[in-house]
């Protein structure tokens, strides 16, 4: 809203500014020492400068965020203008629109605002559900709502304070017809704050994850495919981890007949009881806990650098890559503490011990498994291997990727 207020000259590695503290605070003559970093109480008084530097240079956006730190202050700011921009982060990126409110959420304060750059004609027509579709999160890079949580100080701001991020082809007369549009439609409100609320309930429902689509392509036919569906359904359905894993229990007995036909079926139940093991574990007998770590322990501690997935092997040769890295002074990982390399190995060391106990090396499954098929493969064929333990998903370079 005010460029130059603060000096943000230091990039990071994607190309943004860095936004971390000592960078800030040391090109905005904060005292804060790189060795100084990090350190709570010194954090505090650099975070403090920073603070003055702003109230002094763009005392207007001070005052204007300072309203803003409170539920009622939102309230009273959404009640004096019917449009107005709203700041937020999008993939790392800071971005503003042009909005309207249109309700608060059932059941918590996050207000549902308007991007008035889109036409909203065809989202007033819209159902409850058919609202709530859109509202889900995987769909937020395509629907004109945001949300904005009015315990969280949104960066709300007046079209007047707005001219450093409004848009080359804003018009201010197109962007009220619209929020009049939507005012003028009072049930609209209701709905989109009923939607919102089932939005959000569904993405926190405690159900179980649906089995992957990739386990549909060979689905068998006739009457073992309606068996299957029926199954499927109802394991995705199931309330609990609990009654989920006794799906996966008496999936042999449900199955016994056609097992002996297909036993490629088998790698349905395989998967859902990887599900359930990821969730929770204890819902599954001690034995069938003790097979998936085993599993786990083949993968997370083979030694092969050239497996096709993430090991602890490969994991502490990145971090020793690091390390050099560092040593030698690149840029890319300043901000990279002693502290954190510490507790990564710390973390890799507590990992090993576990799983030690459930390697063998008759065990580790063969480096190309991924792309093994049919039903001998150790994953059933086309089935991706479990997410196993958290370091699967996350290397040591992820780790620190801002």
């Amino acid at each position: 809203y005010m460029p130059g207020a603060l000096k943000l000259d230091t990039m990071n590695d994607f190309g943004s500014p860095s936004l971390s503290l000592i960078n800030v605070a040391q090109q905005n003559n904060v005292s804060l020492g790189t060795h100084d970093a990090h350190d709570a109480m010194n954090d505090i008084r650099a975070t403090i400068g920073l603070a003055k530097v702003i109230k002094k240079t763009a005392p207007h956006i001070w005052d204007q965020m300072t309203k803003l730190a409170t539920v009622q202050g939102v309230d009273d700011f959404m009640a004096q203008h019917k449009i107005f921009t709203h700041a937020y982060m999008a993939y790392g990126k800071a971005k503003a629109a042009v909005v309207t409110n249109i309700a608060t959420r059932e059941g918590d304060t996050t207000e549902i605002l308007f991007d008035l750059s889109k036409d909203p004609a065809k989202y007033l027509a819209m159902s409850v559900d058919e609202l709530a579709d859109c509202l889900k999160t995987q769909n937020a890079k395509y629907h004109p709502f945001r949300h904005a949580g009015k315990e969280g100080q949104p960066v709300m701001m007046t079209i007047d304070q707005s001219d450093a991020v409004l848009p080359a082809e804003f018009d201010e007369k197109l962007a009220n017809r619209r929020a009049n549009m939507i005012r003028k439609d009072p049930d609209f409100a209701v709905r989109i704050a009923k939607a919102a609320a089932k939005a959000r309930d569904a993405a926190l429902k405690p159900v179980t994850p649906h089995l992957p689509e990739t386990l549909m392509d060979e689905m068998p036919k006739g009457a073992v495919k309606t068996k299957l569906d029926n199954w499927i359904k109802s394991f995705n359905n199931t309330a609990t981890w609990p009654d989920a894993a006794k799906m996966v229990l008496d999936f042999p007995t449900v199955f016994e007949e056609e097992l002996k036909t297909d036993p490629h079926i088998r790698r349905f139940v395989k998967f859902a009881g990887r599900i359930v093991y990821e969730n929770e574990q204890e819902a599954l007998p001690q034995d069938k806990q003790d097979m998936m770590k085993r599993h786990i322990a083949s993968r997370l501690l083979n030694p092969d650098l050239k497996a096709p997935y993430m090991t602890l092997a490969k994991a502490r040769k990145e971090l020793e890559q690091i390390e050099r890295e560092r040593t030698a002074g690149k840029p890319r990982w300043k901000d990279v503490t002693d502290t954190q390399i510490r507790s990564l190995k710390l973390y890799y060391t507590s990992m090993e011990k576990e799983y030690a106990p459930y390697y063998t090396q008759a065990a580790q499954p063969p480096v190309n498994d991924n792309t093994t098929k049919g039903p001998d493969a150790p994953h059933g064929g086309n089935v991706p291997p479990m997410d196993q333990g958290h370091i699967a998903r996350r290397s040591a370079n992820d780790r620190f990727r801002p």
